[in-house]
């Protein structure tokens, strides 16, 4: 007989739930494996009570199991919050019956097969993680867990937000860069300048000397005004500023120049300071007349040298004519002033393919009464869109410093006009009528030939040679200027007239001046020794500081003899210089009445070694400051050295070439390399070379005609022509060929050479161009024996012996071929083009013949 309880059990009720469990209701409550069996509600009251059943397994195999009951009221056992969801079902109203109860119809809704299959094998791939997921994070673990988790995410953010605020900052600093044109890269110590489209026109290795490990520190936020500052704690200091304006150049176009001052101060007094350029990218020209230039730089070598003026032309790097200042084909320029103590290398052992300025305390730099002083490094490189604007922006920038250096120092005597920098001087008349008789004839040595009077040409230099000689000359038509050299003067540095060579000096100025010559006395800065004013050391000279004796050097214009130098840094000086000069031998009453002066200046390795002017460190700077004197003389000039192109009215002369092949093929390059520097007139010297009398002509004759008549070619189509005698002496063919170029120069060369010139007043533009001006033609870059004469005439001498052919290049556009009478199309090279002994090859620009009808 069943017991009561049996019975309930047997009997389910109307309101009986049946808890069947699910394939995989299996689990685990505190570590012991259960099954979940049956749950239902019972109660006779018609209460409803919850009851929960756990099967848990025996111990053995051999144990029964054992029923577990644990009565909650409505609320589920917490140690069933992890069973597997269960399927309810409920009694019918038969009491015989079981249906599924109507909470759960909603969850049970047949699908179809596919969509059952596909949503069981979805549920199976991430409920067993998810539920693993779910079981640690309410464990004892979960803490740490969500610790762990927070950590994580915010790494990820943060390095998110760094990669992104690094990308951000990298396409600022390259925008800014490229509106700069200028990027740093600081662990390689190297700044790149590029142009407006990003791409890269030079590189600056910069701080060579300063240990990679000593890193510098940003100072820009100190001083707002350079776009880049960085200090090197004890040692250097670089600034460097920025500015930008639109120019108009001489073709009339408004061109952006971006320039960037770079300033390197060192804190110690013997430091070396070192920058380089990477001239692997671009064409270099500049520098001036130096031994050994090349058309263009890069294939120069130079290993380190001060670079200042030479007179030692045997030297490695030597030159009388020298400029700061350095162009790239790539629209760059570079300059450095002239109170840098500045050493450079081209192409050296140690930087290759590098031009490099150093800037050290060290002989020839003055040291001796500069204890003090601290090492510094300036220079200026500048950005345009071609070199042709670059070179007038130079120029102009030049004229400009000069015009508010003289507006700073204006003597009492002097006078502001229209609040404008014009000066108007108090001057004697006769100062003033020959300073307008220069300027209304500017082109003399456009127009005239100049003769040379040196001691291989008239040995016994009399007043009767020299009348000679000029009769000689008129004898053949080829009137001109005359140039006495130094033996005119009785004393060097006296400003009088050898009176035991010339018997009757105003004489011969009246015959000359009545024959149609003009005449040039060469003066110097040199005192001579016998001068009284060696002999009581007077200031007018240079003193050793101490001693106050006079200081001596080689004569300029006789280096077999000693002289004392005129001290021009004192103004008072220069004035009484330029006075004496005024009234001795320009003034038309009571001096000589000549016409023009040529200033045998003096170069650096000349001046006496323990000097120091005005604490300038550069000795340079005594050449700057002679010139600036002789500038102001108003007549006609000629300078033999020079340091600075800045409003120069006059010629400049090359230093003297040998009789050779070698020195013809290098007349080009100086004359070209010098016109960038801002010297329209270039005198490159007598026709043949300085040794005309030794090694190119015997007594009868030119053992060398073709040398002599391709000297001559190249030279006549030059601004400044000089001649030592009538061309090839009594050569009469010579003579033919030279009076026939000289015409060739009056009708086609003269117009554009001073079309040119009132260009160059204008703008700085050069009379000789190189081939590259009008436009950056990459093959007009190397090109070093043709040259434009202003932007329409393009001359291609011969320069290498024994040919009568070269090739020669034509920028685009139509061109009139001078030889072969015919209109040729540019944008080529013509090969092997015949050039004749007595011919010389020119081209003028033109318009395309009409067709033939």
């Amino acid at each position: 007989m069943k017991s009561r309880s049996e019975e309930d059990l047997s009997k389910p009720t109307a309101d009986t739930r049946l808890f069947v469990p699910s394939a995989s209701s299996h689990g685990s409550i505190n570590g012991i494996a259960t099954t979940e069996f049956i749950e239902f509600n019972s109660n006779n009251s018609g209460t409803a009570s919850s009851s929960t059943y756990e099967l848990t397994p025996p111990s053995t195999p051999s144990s029964s199991m054992k029923l577990n009951k644990q009565v909650i009221g409505n609320d589920l056992s917490p140690n069933l919050d992890n069973r597997r969801e269960s399927t309810i079902l409920q009694l019918n109203n038969d009491t015989n019956t079981w249906k599924q109860s109507g909470q759960e119809k909603s969850k049970n809704v047949k699908r179809p097969k596919h969509q059952n299959s596909r949503a069981k094998s979805k549920q199976n791939s991430w409920m067993p993680s998810f539920i693993k997921l779910k079981q640690y994070l309410i464990s004892e673990n979960a803490p740490e867990f969500r610790f762990r988790v927070i950590v994580s995410i915010l790494f990820f953010i943060i390095v998110a937000l760094v990669l992104i605020t690094r990308f951000y900052h990298f396409r600022h600093e390259l925008n800014k860069s490229i509106a700069n044109q200028i990027y740093m890269h600081k662990s390689h110590k190297l700044i790149t300048f590029i142009d407006k489209d990003g791409e890269k026109l030079l590189n600056i290795h910069y701080g060579i000397n300063i240990p990679d490990d000593i890193p510098p520190v940003n100072c820009r936020s100190i001083n707002r005004t350079n776009i880049l500052c960085l200090d090197w704690k004890y040692r250097t200091h670089l600034s460097v500023q920025f500015s930008r304006q639109n120019y108009n150049n001489s073709f009339k176009n408004f061109d952006p120049v971006t320039c960037y001052k770079f300033r390197w101060q060192s804190y110690e007094k013997y430091s070396t300071l070192k920058d380089c350029f990477d001239m692997s990218d671009s064409h270099w020209f500049g520098i001036g007349d130096v031994n050994g230039l090349r058309w263009p730089l890069n294939s120069m070598s130079v290993p380190t040298t001060p670079f200042v003026t030479n007179h030692q032309t045997t030297a490695n790097f030597a030159g009388s004519i020298i400029g700061r200042t350095w162009f790239l084909s790539k629209g760059v320029s570079i300059t450095v002033p002239l109170e840098v103590p500045l050493f450079i290398s081209i192409n050296s052992t140690d930087n290759p393919n590098k031009l490099c300025f150093i800037s050290k305390k060290q002989a020839p730099y003055y040291t001796t009464n500069l204890n003090n002083y601290l090492v510094h490094m300036e220079y200026s490189v500048c950005l345009a869109q071609n070199l042709s604007t670059l070179q007038n922006y130079m120029f102009e920038t030049g004229m400009r410093q000069r015009d508010l250096k003289q507006d700073l120092n204006v003597p009492k005597s002097e006078k502001l006009t229209n609040n404008s920098l014009s000066v108007t001087t108090t001057t004697t008349p006769s100062s003033t009528t020959n300073r307008d008789h220069w300027e209304n004839s500017e082109n003399i040595f456009l127009d005239r030939i100049l003769w040379s009077t040196n001691i291989n040409v008239l040995p016994n230099f009399t007043q009767q040679t020299v009348q000679s000689y000029v009769d000689q000359i008129t004898n053949y038509g080829l009137a001109g200027i005359i140039l006495l050299d130094s033996r005119w003067e009785n004393s060097i540095g006296e400003l009088k007239m050898n009176e035991a060579v010339f018997n009757n000096p105003k004489v011969l100025v009246n015959i000359l001046h009545n024959k149609g010559f003009k005449i040039m006395l060469t003066i110097s800065a040199n005192v001579a020794l016998r001068s009284q004013l060696v002999d009581t050391a007077s200031n007018y000279i240079f003193l050793d500081s101490n001693l106050r004796t006079p200081l001596l050097t080689r004569c300029m214009t006789d280096q077999e003899h000693v002289c004392a130098l005129i001290n021009f840094t004192n103004p008072n000086n220069g004035e009484r210089f330029r006075a004496n000069v005024e009234q001795e031998l320009l003034n038309q009453q009571h001096g000589l009445a000549i016409d023009g002066i040529f200033f045998q200046g003096i170069q650096s390795s000349l001046i006496p070694r323990h000097i120091n002017f005005d604490r300038s460190i550069n000795p340079d700077k005594f050449t700057e400051y002679t010139n600036l004197i002789i500038k102001k003389l108003p007549t006609s000039i000629g300078m033999s050295t020079s340091v600075h192109s800045t409003d120069y009215s006059g010629y400049v002369t090359i230093y003297p070439r040998n009789s050779d092949w070698k020195s013809l093929q290098s007349i080009i390059p100086s004359v070209l390399s010098l016109g960038l520097l801002g010297y329209p007139l270039v005198n490159s010297g007598i026709v043949g070379g300085q040794f005309l009398f030794t090694e190119l002509k015997n007594e009868t004759d030119y053992t060398n005609k073709e040398l002599y008549l391709r000297w001559l070619q190249l030279v006549i189509f030059l601004p400044v022509v000089q001649l030592a005698e009538p061309p090839g002496g009594n050569d009469l063919e010579v003579i033919k060929i030279a009076k026939r170029l000289l015409k060739l120069r009056s009708e086609h060369f003269l117009p554009a050479m001073k079309a040119s010139l009132a260009e160059y007043n204008e703008k700085g533009s050069p009379i000789i161009r190189p081939m590259w001006w009008s436009k950056n033609d990459p093959d007009a870059f190397t090109i070093d024996d043709q040259f434009f004469v202003g932007n329409d005439i393009i001359v291609a001498p011969i320069v290498d012996e024994g040919k009568t052919e070269r090739d020669i290049y034509l920028p685009h556009g139509w061109w009139k071929d001078e030889i072969l009478a015919q209109v040729i199309r540019g944008g080529k090279w013509m090969r092997k083009y015949q050039v004749p002994l007595d011919k010389v090859a020119f081209f003028v620009r033109t318009e395309p013949s009409p067709p033939s009808t």
